[in-house]
């Protein structure tokens, strides 16, 4: 079979991932010498003989843009030798999600100074009671600020009582039911859940008020809710990044007998985040899909190593959309 790549497939191609490898995000524009390093791969086999042949693809044009992605070199060749650990359908999916991100980071304008909602970027940190997520959002914060990066925690809603040692520097706003729902229906209050019989939510308006290239961060343990924030944030062009952090059985027992809940509430919680953990263990290709980065926090000689893992991601993060959203600046009226 002859190969017919038309220009057009080629720079829609382009311009839908953003100049990057779908796969690791590297930007794949140009090389040392001047020339073009991306490499455009086949996602269903060019030829019967080729990896993921599909005799039964129904696709009469497998050199168009719907049968392509864009790679880097090392990924290129990983996806091909390693057929069974890259089939058609994750390619498929690693390629909408990717091209879904670059429309997500890039949709606001440039120069705009109010509307520049996706320059921000929302970081949920997930995981067991007992993880360490709250300690960890505090001191990120701390450090961001203190290096004069705009840093901020979502505001977050609960029915259920404050603790003792929540009186002061708390995430929450402790409100009745009553008034919990009354703000949901307002659609104040996005993201609700319930978890050990209590009702949780999160600012729906994603601190508007917050100015461009924040780090925004919110921390939840209900997985089955992340991609319901996930598509909330990202309506109003935020990008979003899930962090998973775990932690081993016995810090998540230490961390929770150390605080000043009831013995009830301690031990519902205990029960609950190991049952969490020996889940994600079983389910080890959900963490690898649905989490951008997933970190070890298990003691406390771990907390600064895991503070330091996380801060670097995020800055990263925050520099990585800057310098995508200036790419495509430069380059859209080239490839349309």
């Amino acid at each position: 079979m002859s190969r017919t790549l038309s220009q057009s497939d080629l720079k829609l191609l382009w311009y839908k991932s953003g100049g990057r490898c779908a796969v690791c995000r590297k930007e794949l524009s140009l090389a040392s010498n001047g020339g073009i390093i991306g490499e455009m791969a086949h996602i269903v086999a060019h030829s019967d003989n080729g990896p993921r042949p599909d005799s039964d693809s129904k696709m009469s044009n497998r050199d168009s843009y719907e049968n392509l992605i864009l790679l880097c070199p090392t990924h290129h060749t990983e996806i091909d030798q390693d057929v069974n650990n890259w089939p058609v359908d994750r390619i498929m999916r690693i390629k909408k999600e990717h091209e879904n991100w670059v429309h997500d980071a890039l949709s606001a304008p440039i120069d705009s100074s109010s509307s520049c909602a996706s320059s921000k970027c929302l970081f949920v940190l997930s995981g067991p009671s007992g993880a360490g997520k709250d300690v960890l959002i505090h001191r990120l914060i701390r450090r961001l600020e203190s290096n004069r990066h705009s840093a901020t925690n979502l505001r977050r809603f609960t029915t259920r009582e404050p603790r003792p040692d929540e009186i002061s520097n708390t995430p929450f706003t402790y409100l009745s039911y009553n008034e919990f729902m009354k703000r949901v229906n307002m659609k104040e209050i996005g993201c609700v859940h319930t978890s050990l019989g209590h009702t949780y939510g999160c600012d729906h308006h994603f601190s508007e008020e917050s100015p461009p290239s924040t780090a925004i961060f919110y921390s939840m343990r209900a997985y089955n809710f992340l991609p319901e924030i996930k598509r909330e944030a990202e309506s109003v062009m935020m990008n979003v990044r899930n962090i998973l952090v775990l932690a081993d059985n016995d810090s998540i027992r230490s961390r929770i007998l150390m605080r000043s809940a009831s013995s009830r509430d301690k031990l519902e919680r205990i029960e609950t985040s190991l049952n969490e953990l020996s889940w994600l263990k079983m389910n080890e290709d959900f963490k690898e899909t649905f989490f951008d980065k997933i970190v070890d926090n298990s003691d406390m000689s771990r907390l600064r190593e895991t503070e330091e893992e996380i801060y670097k991601y995020v800055i990263y993060t925050l520099d990585e959309i800057s310098e995508l959203r200036t790419w495509w600046s430069s380059r859209t009226r080239r490839f349309t």
